[in-house]
Parts: C-alpha cells; sequence; structure tokens
C-alpha cells in the first residue's frame, strides 16, 4: 500500500471552514465534530486514495462519507491526493 501527500486546495479549505463555521452556528461541539471527522477523512486518502467512487468530473473521485451527508472531491496526481471540493449531498455540483 502506498502512501501519499495529502494537499487541501484553497476550495476545499474553505469549504471545511465554511461548515465548520455553519454547523458551529447552531452547535459549536457539533460544528468541531463534523470538521474534525472530515478534516480525518480527507487525510485517511494518504493511505487509501483509491477508496472514493469514480467521480463526476473525469480524472476525479469522490469520497462520500457515511455518518455526515458531505463528501470530498479529489484527485490523485503522481504521489499526491488534491482535495478539491467538501460538499454537501443535497448541493448543485458546482461548474
Amino acid at each position: 500500500m502506498q502512501s501519499r501527500a495529502v494537499r487541501w486546495l484553497t476550495l476545499a479549505l474553505e469549504d471545511l471552514h465554511d461548515i465548520a463555521t455553519y454547523l458551529a452556528g447552531k452547535d459549536l461541539e457539533a460544528g468541531k465534530q463534523v470538521a474534525q471527522c472530515l478534516w480525518n477523512a480527507g487525510q485517511s486518502l494518504a493511505s487509501l486514495s483509491s477508496r472514493g467512487r469514480a467521480g463526476r468530473v473525469a480524472g476525479t473521485r469522490e469520497l462520500v462519507l457515511t455518518d455526515f451527508p458531505y463528501f470530498i472531491a479529489y484527485r490523485v496526481v503522481k504521489s499526491e491526493v488534491q482535495l478539491l471540493r467538501v460538499l454537501h449531498t443535497a448541493r448543485r455540483y458546482p461548474q
């Protein structure tokens, strides 16, 4: 099993921040917990980069979280996993 570097791209980090901020406005502890779970899921792709499903955009993959209604869009480029977006499953997929 090959370990890869995980890189959170700007939009993915912004998504993570926005999710945490939104949820913290309703329940601070829940916002922290969900953000930590999303972070951990993204980081887990370092050793399991192929576990996500084929993405809607060519060359990407999507890691769907089972405990929360979010997925992480990512791509694998050489020895790096690039996290592109963190999106709610009910949200319209961006262009």
